[in-house]
């Protein structure tokens, strides 16, 4: 009767340790994957960053230029970057198929 019970108690607790095993290996591998993924998402926010820096140092030389030649003054500038970009009407990606 005694091993039968050990053995009702056994089996049980073998099964618990078995499936927090294979869920912990489950949850490793998307720990790997998550890893990488913030890997990837860390190198495009740095080229990110680094265009727009670009294009803010760019934006800057153009001011200083339009503003040297006397094409513009502070007002106009000022008038533009509260317009802000025009939006343009959407391209079709290059070699895609549309119908026009």
């Amino acid at each position: 009767m005694l091993p039968l019970l050990a053995a009702g108690i056994a089996l049980p607790l073998l099964a618990l340790a078995v499936a927090l095993v294979w869920t912990g290996r489950a949850q490793a591998r998307e720990l790997k994957a998550l890893r990488k993924s913030l890997r990837g998402m860390e190198t495009r926010l740095a080229a990110a960053e680094k265009s727009a820096d670009e294009a803010a140092q760019f934006a800057e030389a153009a001011t200083h230029v339009l503003l040297e030649k006397g094409l513009a003054d502070l007002e106009d500038l000022e008038a533009a970057r509260r317009r802000g970009p025009q939006e343009e009407a959407p391209q079709p990606a290059r070699g895609s198929r549309t119908l026009h």
